[in-house]
């Protein structure tokens, strides 16, 4: 899932020619791909729009809409943000009609809360998502009307007829919430009945499951258990329509081989449209020293700058029967910074302030090229700035 901050907001943004760039081999190479200009929309859409779980060759463009954090249902009713919240259409001025829905298939709408113990979910800031008035907007319209990014993300679809809307659930703040409602059979159906609830009611064409991460193999299994019965509510309201349309099911998935054990990927991947692959935030202010933060593979000469991997993150999908088309892979266009450091692979002090709130040291693409030139290294896969002994 690709941060796209290219935008102005943090759109975790998916390029994919993937699904045909992965299509037949396990790796990641330079020169193996298809010609960016026969990628069409229209391939896209013939390839995965509502064809079902798809294998075809093709292509999908996927972003994270974020508009709002997950706020755990138990916390105080009293809570009070001080700053303003650093999505979409607070602190960083990112409305949905600036999204380019002609040049994207598919948009994870982040995020929706999931209770910690009774496994329902919901939307997680009402006036955002359903409520807001736009400018373009009636001020004097009567009823029970939609409003907020949904109606403009539904004014979207409108003119975008192959562009599809999943709503994501959980995100990195809630990832214990799942743990207890997804162990019993009862969690599992609340979730995924109330889930579709919503789906029902507003404009989305899919679900996004994201759970960061299973921590143990149970949890693993948990969430294959919790997929397979969001699929089946999924399929059974898809098959009450007139039309029997196909719905959407993802999720985020790790790239970090630690969170591989606690997956069973076969067992996850027969519910799954796609996996959304997190090939990204592989350092940051956690580690010791100065490294690629999504690098698509480990360096031979320095390999203490490219902890993970994201072609061995690739490599092992394919290695537990996921086909390589059906993996998105993520891209960030924002960076880490590292201050008085000599480069990737040697030590750091501190990361400075960053163009987002509350994020010290990640700044916007769109923020820091007007700042500092760039210095592209192989195959243009890796962008770095160099500036004043800071690495971003």
């Amino acid at each position: 899932m690709v941060k796209l901050p290219l935008l102005g907001t943090t759109i975790n943004v998916v390029l994919l020619c993937l699904s045909t760039s992965l299509g037949a081999s396990s790796a990641l190479t330079p020169d193996h791909g298809p010609d960016p200009n026969t990628c069409d929309s229209n391939q896209a859409e013939q390839s995965f729009g509502d064809s079902g779980i798809s294998k075809q060759i093709g292509y999908r463009h996927v972003a994270y809409y974020v508009v709002s954090r997950t706020i755990q249902a138990m916390a105080p009713a009293s809570i009070v943000l001080t700053d303003p919240p650093n999505y979409a259409i607070y602190a960083r001025d990112h409305p949905p009609q600036d999204i380019p829905a002609d040049k994207l298939t598919h948009l994870l709408y982040a995020f929706a809360n999931v209770h910690p113990i009774t496994g329902e979910t919901s939307l997680s800031d009402n006036w955002a998502d359903i409520a807001k008035k736009f400018p373009t907007d009636s001020t004097n319209s009567t009823g029970n009307n939609l409003f907020g990014c949904l109606k403009q993300i539904y004014l979207l679809k409108k003119r975008n007829r192959n562009f599809k809307v999943l709503l994501s659930i959980g995100g990195a703040s809630s990832n214990d919430a799942f743990s207890a409602p997804a162990s019993t059979p009862e969690g599992r159906r609340r979730f995924a009945r109330s889930a579709v609830a919503m789906l029902k009611d507003l404009p989305f064409d899919g679900l996004d499951v994201d759970w960061e991460y299973p921590k143990t193999p149970e949890q693993g299994h948990d969430l294959a258990e919790l997929l397979a019965v969001t699929r089946e509510e999924l399929d059974d309201y898809a098959a009450s329509l007139p039309s029997k349309p196909h719905f959407s099911l993802t999720i985020a998935s790790p790239a970090g081989p630690q969170n591989f054990p606690n997956f069973p990927f076969r067992e996850i991947d027969s519910h799954l449209d796609f996996w959304n692959l997190m090939a990204y935030d592989y350092a940051g202010p956690w580690d010791s020293v100065a490294a690629h933060q999504a690098n698509v593979y480990v360096s031979k000469s320095s390999p203490q700058e490219t902890p993970f991997s994201t072609d061995d993150a690739v490599k092992h999908y394919e290695s537990q029967g996921v086909s390589a088309g059906k993996i998105v892979m993520g891209m960030p266009l924002y960076g880490r910074a590292f201050q008085k450091t000599n480069g990737p692979g040697t030590a750091y002090s501190g990361v400075g302030s960053g163009s987002f709130v509350g994020q010290d040291g990640v700044w916007s693409y769109k923020v820091r090229a007007n700042h500092v030139s760039p210095l592209y290294e192989q195959y243009l896969f890796v962008l770095l700035w160099y500036s004043a002994q800071r690495m971003i």
